[in-house]
Parts: structure tokens; C-alpha cells; sequence
């Protein structure tokens, strides 16, 4: 009986590889983006990036050279309002779910409390999580995570209030670049579309013109018709340690794509944005000036 397990789940397996590497859209297997997003879009990724795997005469991803497991952070939020109890953004417990339960557990009676686990991270590895994503929604976190370690590689003094904001402004425009001039480059917008939705939805949550549950009923009803990778991301209880939590990705998204807009060039975006140092109302200043 075991062997047999086994057989199956070496099949899903291979299955979810070919999925992964071949799948519609970006007309590339997903193990042409580290390189490209290196040497093409020339961001410092270093040399671990979503490469410390091993691959077979079949473009297969090798079991043990994959991570196991999610990673699991607990963010800690007053309940009364969207405001850090430590003063960092989160508490991180790797692969340590129990310990991160416990410690939510510790303290929700007093503090509104979020466990976020995520596949995706700058320790950039494939996990079995991402196996199970759609090949845009993999590369997707590869376009984030790339700019974060472009970030920490530059030494960037950019507060991490804007930063996951920055991410995904970046991670969403190379999408849709990588998308341009393909057979079929209509999925791009809907898959911007839909997190873009959400962002806006959170913002309106955490300003009071929505709900917590109006906020979480209008995000279900996105994710619900969507990719496993939104699921993850966005399906949590609305409260104000979720808020929190996507406060540095929503709250400045549409005024830093409104200045890549202006700017008309990536590169000279983000080289310009990531000099901009201070604390979160003078670089907000500094964006609304350049903006001018």
C-alpha cells in the first residue's frame, strides 16, 4: 500500500513540474526567469536566486532539492487601530508553524493577531506550495523577490513601509512586459486587474469606508474565482493585524505606479525611488514632489 502512495505521489508530482515549467502564457518555462531577470532586466539577485535546484533530463524538479514547507509570520496589531504593538512588521518563525501558533495564540486576547504563511520568499527557493501555482503567479514572486534583494544588494534606505508596495508596482509592470507581443497577452491585465482590485479594496477597509467584513467579502469574492497563489496571499480574517500587514503593499501601490507612469522608464524609476531615504511622511513628500 505505501509503495503505491508513493507511486501516486511521485506522479502528481511530475504533473505539477510540467505545470509549473510548460504552463500558457509566458510561452517560457518558469526555469528561464532567474537568468532573465538577472541579465535582462539587470537586477542584483545574487547567485541563489530561485536557483539552488536540480533538475532532470525532463526539465523535472528533483524532490530534495525543493523546501518542504510554508513559512510562517505573526503580525501583531492594537485592536482598537491599524498600529504595530513592536514596532516591526513582523515576527518571522520560518518553517516553525507550531511555534507560530503558539505565539499568536499567546497574545490574541490582547492584540489582534495575523499568522500569514507564504510560499514565496527572498530566500527565493521553489517549495512544493508553488508547485501548485499557476506558472504567472511564479513568476510573479520571483519579479517581487527580485526587488527586494535588488533593494538590499543597492543598500537602499527606503523605508519598508513602501517597500512591498514597490515589489509588486514592479513585479506587475515586467508581467506585463513579459506578456507583450505574446500570442495571447489578455490574461496579464486580468491577473494585474485582480490584485490591483484588492488593493484597493484593502485601502478602503483600513480608511473605514468599508467594513472589516465588507473588506473580506469583497476580497473572497475575487479570490475565490482565482489563482491558488491569491488564495494564499489574501484569504486570512480581516482584522487590524491583516491591515497591517498589507499597509506596505497597498497604501503607496497606485502613487509609485502613478509615478513609473510618469517616468516612463523602469529603470530610472526604480533607481530613482530607491535613493529616496527618511522616515514614511518624508519620503511620501519626496513622492508627491516628484510627482509635481
Amino acid at each position: 500500500m505505501l509503495r503505491w502512495l508513493l507511486i501516486i505521489f511521485w506522479l502528481l508530482l511530475v504533473s505539477l513540474n510540467g505545470r509549473l515549467f510548460l504552463g500558457p502564457g509566458l510561452q517560457r518555462p518558469v526555469s528561464f526567469y532567474p537568468t532573465y531577470i538577472s541579465k535582462e532586466l539587470k537586477l542584483k539577485t545574487g547567485k541563489s536566486f530561485f536557483s539552488c535546484t536540480r533538475v532532470n533530463a525532463n526539465g523535472e524538479l528533483l524532490p530534495d532539492s525543493v523546501l518542504p514547507a510554508m513559512f510562517y509570520y505573526v503580525y501583531l496589531s492594537e485592536k482598537n487601530e491599524v498600529k504595530s504593538v513592536t514596532g516591526q512588521a513582523f515576527k518571522s518563525f520560518w518553517t516553525d508553524s507550531s511555534s507560530a501558533f503558539k505565539y499568536a495564540d499567546s497574545l490574541k486576547t490582547m492584540y489582534d493577531v495575523l499568522v500569514y504563511r507564504t510560499a514565496g520568499t527572498a530566500a527565493a527557493r521553489f517549495s512544493y506550495r508553488m508547485f501548485m501555482y499557476e506558472p504567472a503567479s511564479v513568476v510573479f514572486i520571483m519579479l517581487h523577490e527580485a526587488v527586494h534583494r535588488h533593494k538590499s544588494a543597492l543598500n537602499s534606505k527606503l523605508p519598508y513601509v513602501f517597500e512591498e508596495a514597490l515589489c509588486d508596482v514592479m513585479a506587475n509592470y515586467y508581467l506585463q512586459q513579459l506578456a507583450a507581443g505574446t500570442a495571447d497577452s489578455s490574461w496579464v491585465k486580468k491577473y494585474s486587474g485582480r490584485l490591483e482590485t484588492i488593493y484597493g479594496i484593502i485601502n478602503q477597509t483600513t480608511s473605514g469606508l468599508l467594513t472589516k467584513q465588507q473588506g473580506r467579502e469583497a476580497i473572497l469574492a475575487i479570490t475565490s474565482h482565482s489563482d491558488l497563489f491569491l488564495r494564499d496571499r489574501y484569504e486570512y480574517e480581516v482584522n487590524n493585524a491583516y491591515l497591517l500587514r498589507y499597509s506596505t503593499y497597498c497604501r503607496y501601490y497606485f502613487l509609485l505606479k502613478e509615478l513609473l507612469i510618469k517616468t516612463g522608464n523602469a529603470d530610472s524609476f526604480l533607481k530613482k525611488t530607491l535613493t529616496l531615504k527618511g522616515n514614511e511622511t518624508s519620503v511620501h513628500e519626496q513622492l508627491k514632489k516628484l510627482l509635481r
